[in-house]
Formats: C-alpha cells, structure tokens, sequence
C-alpha cells in the first residue's frame, strides 16, 4: 500500500473513530451580534473557540455556505470573531443570536485531509536539494544559530531543535527568511494552531524590521488573534483590505459631509436670494399701489373742487368770492400733488417691473425646487406678502439644516469643484481595494503565513511558487498533515522541541494497542519529525506503522534530514533553567543557560486528583490552581 493510500485510510479510520463516539464536534453559542456597519458583523460566544480559522456557521439548524462570510479576527480574551459579510444574507442578518451557532467539526478536517491525499497523493516525495543562500551578515545571531540558518538554507529537508528562548523564531527562522526576501523568493511559515502562527509571524516582522524588511513583505492569511490584528492589520488576508477600505470610506463620508454641507449653503443662499427677490417685489407693488392710491385720491378731489367751484357765480358777496378763492387754491396744491406723484409713479413704476422681470428670470435660473405658487407674479399685495413671509420660513428651515449639519474645519476652503473630484478618487481607491484579489496580494509579498489546516484546505491546488517552506511548531503537528508540504520538490525546514506537547489525537496509544484496526491513527497522533520515516518507508506499510508504534515521542535516528541544535535559552533564570536540564533535557545533556539571573520563577506544587471527565477538561485542577493563586496573591 502507498503511502498516500496508507493516508487515506488513516483519515478514514480516525474520521470513523471520531463519528462512532461522537467526537470531534464542537458546538459554539451565539450571546450577541452587533452590525458594525460596512457588512462587518461580531459575534459574542458563550465559550472561546479551539480552531477560529475552521468553523462553520449555523443559522436555525441550517450550515451556511462558507463563501458568504470571511473571518476577520478572533479575540479569545472577549471570546469575540468579527467577520466580513460577502454577499446577500438575510439569513444571518435577521435571526435572531440564539439561532446562530458556530460549529468546530474536527471531523471536517480529517476529510479535508483525505481529499487532500486522494488528489495529490501521488505527488508526495522526498525534496531533491536545498535553496543555496547564505545566512545574511547584518543580522546578529549566535554561532549556534549561524549553523543552523545554514543548515535550513542548504538543506532540502532540515530540522532545528532548541527548547523555548532558543532564538528558533526571531533569530534562527528570521534569518533565512531575510537570506530569501533579499533574494527575492517567496516562502511558506506555517504552523499547527493560529496563535503559534500570531506568534511565529510577529516575531519574525519584529526581527525582520532591525535590518529594514518592510511590513509590506508579509501577509497573515486566515483569521489572526485580536492582538495580531490589532497591530498588523495590513498584514492580514481580509484586515488589512478592509482597514483600508474603511479608511477610504471614512474619507469619503467626509467628502459627502462637506458636499452636502456646501449644498445646504447653497441652498441657503438661493433662499436668501428668493426672499430678497420676493421682497423687493412687494415692497415695489406695495409703493406703486399706494401712489397709485394717492393719484387718485388727488384726482377725485381736484374733480370734487372743481364741482364746488363751478357753484360759486360772480354774483355772490364778497366772502363767497373768498371762498371759491380758497377752493381754487386747493384745486392748485392737489394738482400740484398729482403731477408730483404721477412723475414719482413713472419711477416706481419702472421698479416694479424690473423686480417682476426678476422673478421671472429667477425661475429659469435657480437651482432649488422651489413652490409652484411661490413665484406667481400679480398685482396682489396680499399674495406677494404671503409669498415673502413663505419664503422667510423656508430660508429659516434651509439655515437650520446647515447649522445641524456642519463641515470638518480642514474642508472649509474646499469647493465644489474639488470636493467632488476628490470623491471621485476615493470611489475609485474603494472599487480597486474591493477588486484586489488575494491572488494580487500574494503576488506582492514574499513571506506568507497559515496554519496548516488553512494549507490544506484552502491551497489543495494551485499555490505561488515557493523557494522554501517553514514548519514551526513540528512537533506539535500531526504527521498527516505535515506530509501534505512535500509535494512539488520545495526545501522544507521543521523548526521545534519534541520534549514539550504532542499532537493532539482522540485515539490513545492504548486503544490502539487493543484495537490493531486502529493503528493507521499513529498518523494523527505522531509529529512532523516523523516525516523521514513515513518517506523512507512509504512501500512498506506495516513496517512503518511498526516504526510509529515504537517510537513514542521522538523518531529514531536521522539520515536524509539535517539536524541542529540550538541550546541556550534566554528565557529562563537560573532555578527555573536547572530544574528544565535535570527534569526534561537531561537525556539530551543539555544545560539551558539563563540570560537573566535576577529574573527566576518560584514553582508551588499543587495537588488535584484527575477528574472522571471525558473532556480535556479538570476541575478539580482549575480549582486547585485558582485556590493555589489567592491563597500566594
């Protein structure tokens, strides 16, 4: 059997194991949602998540299909996942948070696995030579790191072992990841959960910055803790599109604001002009009717004299003569009076036409809406004064808008003109950000991070062509997933310390023992260093399940992989450094040597019975450490 077909049933027997026993599924309960604008959504959960990068979402007992939704980041300290909404989704966005689940399906990764040997199993082999470069001189590392840089730069395939503080990350790894960015390649740093990845990426942009590699170099793919996010957001596959987009879009509300706040003010002046032009109306007709009132009062008069006049006959005494001079004399004032007001008419007159003629051209001219009724022209004093006060209250309605709607004081010199011009780029900067695919993206950077659920799952087919992959965390990954990076002859480099944690694997060795149908599980349960035996001994199945039987922990002896050790850590004080060589790498004779003396760690032993559980889970532990901790505090 081949040994991708030995894979395949490795998947099958673990997949079946964990469905048999109800297994490898794990439930997670929406508390709150919260509509953070932009199609971004938070989802608060009752308890934190194991794998944020591989969860399914339930919607009323219903899996939604994955390319509606991509996971933003996850904070495990709020137990908070923030995710980009893609398409139409009514689903999610009207229910209700207790009819929405996240759902953690162990079992869907391990089939993931087996497509993944079913398409490229045949591909498998073992790299045929190392990359050549040189560990770069400009960059501080110890001779035992300097051995080990070169090793994983000449090496097809390579190990480099060292316990925590060793420098494995930012020093060893950092190297030979700078030795490929100024050579132009681009390279893999994968590791098994999303906060070793965090962690391995942060460190390596942390070194990579001491020597000028821009940020611009790395891309965080998958979803990054809240922490990495927070502070590398242009380095995360959906984060930094979208702090970009929300930059722009900030931008352009902005630009909308001081748009429609330079609208308003127009609008403003349009009234003001409207209002000016309807009062000079009404105050010309309100002074040409009243002269045309005064004339004719002067008229009617000089007409009554007259009347009077033509009574008064020759005959009459003396002081009727004296009266008919006194009519005369009032028949002369009011003439004298009309002429006045008729020459004084001709000029209001001529007024009173320019502001109709006004009125008129305003309406071809404006650019408001303005009421239908509002610009009538007639000879209604009443109607143009009803007019003038309609046109107060809307001038008094268009200042109250502007007021309530002010512009950001850095915009006020801006006019229309620009205002939209700029707007224009800002729509454009969006739809170019929201058309820079992942696939542009990956080919502007040179270093690319993802756990290897993510590989797996999400590069099954084509991936950029890579100069050399990097493992951290080797001997935390199963085995079965780790033989998935050696297809296509790429270098690979295995960075960690099997003398810390397994691969996790629901099987346990002793229901393996019991059990012989479930030995293929050793896949699952032994780590990446085992990956020289699988190679080795791909046509002999039983031998190799032979081999990852005996083996518990470590593989035996190395051939084709270069091996180096890198033993002082600078992590540890001296108390906390000697109880480490004595209790767990003495075997290997090492002596980790501490970098701070001054700075040692007091341990308490605390005892807690095992708990019955089926679970990973120990109460009577967290109770003990809990007590443990107030009764030291």
């Amino acid at each position: 059997m081949p040994l991708a077909n030995l894979c395949i049933h490795a998947a099958t027997t673990y997949w079946n194991y964990l469905n048999q026993n109800n297994k490898g599924v794990i439930e997670h309960q929406v508390s709150e949602k919260h509509d953070m604008g932009d199609g971004v959504w938070t989802l608060h959960l009752a308890k934190g998540l194991r794998n944020s990068d591989e969860v399914r979402i339930r919607v009323g007992g219903q899996l939604q299909e994955t390319s509606l939704y991509k996971t933003i980041e996850y904070d495990p300290d709020t137990k908070m996942l923030m995710l980009k909404v893609l398409a139409a989704w009514p689903a999610f966005t009207n229910a209700q948070p207790a009819s929405i689940a996240l759902i953690s399906d162990m079992k869907f990764l391990v089939s993931r696995v087996e497509q993944w040997f079913h398409q490229f199993g045949n591909l498998l082999q073992f790299p045929a030579r190392g990359i050549g470069l040189q560990p770069p001189g400009d960059f501080s590392i110890t001779r035992e790191q300097t051995a080990a840089v070169s090793t994983m730069l000449v090496q097809p395939l390579s190990f480099v072992w060292g316990p925590p503080g060793t420098g494995k990350t930012k020093k060893v790894l950092a190297a030979a990841v700078i030795a490929h960015v100024r050579a132009g390649n681009t390279v893999l740093v994968l590791a098994p959960t999303n906060n070793a990845l965090d962690l391995a990426i942060t460190g390596l942009i942390e070194s990579c910055q001491i020597v000028d590699i821009a940020l611009d170099r790395f891309i965080r793919l998958g979803t990054p803790g809240h922490a990495f996010a927070s502070r590398f957001p242009d380095q995360c596959e959906v984060k930094g599109i979208q702090v970009a987009i929300e930059a722009e879009l900030r931008r352009l509300r902005r630009l909308e604001r001081h748009l429609n706040h330079l609208t308003l003010s127009a609008e403003v002046a349009e009234w003001h002009s409207i209002h000016s032009v309807l009062s000079n109306y009404a105050n010309h007709l309100g002074a040409k009717l009243e002269l045309e009132r005064l004339i004719a009062d002067d008229s009617n008069a000089i007409s009554q004299l007259q009347a009077q006049s033509g009574q008064v006959v020759n005959r009459l005494l003396g002081g009727i003569t004296g009266m008919n001079q006194t009519l005369q004399d009032r028949i002369c004032r009011h003439q004298a009076n009309l002429q006045a007001r008729k020459g004084e008419w001709h000029q209001v007159n001529a007024r009173y036409i320019d502001a109709r003629r006004r009125i008129g051209e305003y309406q071809l001219t404006t650019n408001i809406q303005i009421e239908s009724a509002l610009l009538q022209v007639t000879d209604d004093l009443f109607g143009a004064t009803a007019r003038v006060s309609r046109a107060h209250e809307l001038l008094s309605a268009a200042r109250a808008r502007l007021e309530a709607n002010p512009s950001d004081a850095d915009l006020e010199m801006l006019g229309f003109a620009e205002v939209r011009s700029r707007k224009q780029r800002s729509l454009e900067r969006i739809q170019e950000l929201e058309a820079k695919t992942l696939e542009v993206r990956l080919g502007q950077v040179q270093v690319i991070g993802l756990t290897l659920d993510h590989y797996i799952g999400n590069w099954a087919g084509d991936r950029p062509p890579l100069a050399q992959i990097f493992l951290d965390e080797a001997a935390y990954t199963p085995l079965i997933k780790a033989l998935t990076l050696f297809r296509g002859n790429v270098p690979v480099a295995l960075l960690g310390d099997d003398f810390q944690l397994q691969p996790v694997c629901e099987v346990k060795e002793l229901q393996m023992k019991k059990l012989p149908e479930l030995l293929p599980c050793l896949f699952w349960a032994r780590s990446a260093l085992f990956i020289e035996s699988a190679l080795s001994n791909q046509d002999v199945p039983d031998d190799l399940l032979r081999l990852l039987g005996s083996h518990l922990q470590r593989p035996p002896a190395f051939g084709a992989t270069a091996k180096r050790n890198v033993t002082v850590s600078y992590r540890y004080g001296p108390h906390l450094a000697e109880l480490l060589s004595h209790l767990v790498y003495s075997r290997v004779g090492l002596t980790v040597a501490a970098a701070n003396p001054h700075d040692d760690l007091i341990i308490q032993v605390v005892h807690a019975p095992r708990s019955n559980t089926q679970d990973w889970t120990c109460e009577a532990q967290a109770q003990a450490v809990s007590g443990g901790v107030a009764s030291v505090l």
